[in-house]
């Protein structure tokens, strides 16, 4: 593991997004540094968007997108703390600065 892990737009080309946020947490020993693309409330059901095999999206590459309150939800259940977060950039994206919990 390392101390600090930058994950920055990967998240939303995962099939399971939800494998990659466990798999990051057992990298990163004291913080998480991830960025991603986030649609609107109303665009996502469950707090997600689905592109199964990419389809769906302009790119093809995409299969999933969450909405801001998910994204940030999902990783207060994951790590200690997150401490900041920024939104901004042409695609509607999402930073968060998220500290490990003691092992």
């Amino acid at each position: 593991p390392a101390d600090i892990v930058l994950c920055f737009g990967v998240l939303y080309h995962a099939a399971d997004p939800f494998v990659v946020l466990v798999h990051l947490r057992t990298l990163a020993k004291e913080a998480l540094v991830i960025r991603t693309s986030f649609v609107a409330d109303n665009e996502a059901v469950g707090g997600w968007r689905f592109y199964p095999n990419g389809c769906g999206h302009e790119s093809g590459t995409v299969w999933n997108r969450p909405t801001k309150t998910r994204f940030l939800g999902e990783l207060e259940q994951r790590f200690a703390s997150v401490l900041e977060y920024d939104e901004g950039g042409a695609n509607d994206e999402v930073t968060a600065v998220c500290t490990i919990a003691a092992r």
